[in-house]
């Protein structure tokens, strides 16, 4: 008989718990620790189904299998094609890969010397003189006698094998047109 008041009172316990726990429940997602797959779970129903199957409320660090080439594969040894990442099975067995989400690349910032930097290809090219002249005008001046000579010179410069290089970015910004420049 006590042992039936014990596991009784335990029930009441239980249930007002998980009463409390139902009305304080917030919508957040949850990851399989296998897999890393999210799901948000909606309802308090769901999450206590996705704590059952062994669900987690932390991101888990999965090491993910490369191929000999470095990328991630899937369960049949195969690797997502480029762009693309390993992000578990189906229900009947196939990979899912998804696309990556590209990374923000930072503002290019010139080398010392240089006045200006743009990225061309995803390589930063630092050209132009820095500083202004001595009497404290800008150094770009196209349209200028300056400025055709500063053409004549550069467009005997042998052209790079990856252009834009920094010739030729330099020779855009003077405003060139074969070895003159012109205004803006």
């Amino acid at each position: 008989m006590k042992l039936l008041f014990e596991n009784w009172r335990k029930y009441i316990v239980e249930s007002k718990k998980e009463d409390k726990e139902r009305e304080e429940f917030k919508p957040h997602k949850m990851y399989d620790p296998k897999t890393g797959k999210s799901e948000k779970a909606e309802t308090y129903e769901r999450h206590k189904e996705l704590n059952k199957k062994g669900w987690v409320h932390e991101k888990p660090d999965i090491d993910e299998a490369k191929n000999k080439d470095g990328k991630e594969q899937g369960g049949d040894g195969k690797a997502c094609w480029k762009g693309k990442k390993y992000a578990g099975r189906d229900d009947d067995g196939s990979d899912i890969c998804v696309p990556m989400e590209e990374e923000e690349k930072k503002a290019c910032t010139p080398q010392k010397g240089k006045r200006y930097a743009d990225r061309v290809d995803g390589k930063c090219r630092s050209y132009g003189q820095a500083g202004k002249e001595s009497d404290g005008t800008d150094r770009i001046e196209p349209g200028t006698d300056k400025g055709h000579a500063y053409c004549a010179r550069s467009a005997k410069i042998k052209k790079c094998k990856e252009p834009p290089c920094a010739n030729d970015l330099s020779r855009k910004k003077w405003h060139c047109k074969g070895d003159r420049s012109v205004p803006s």
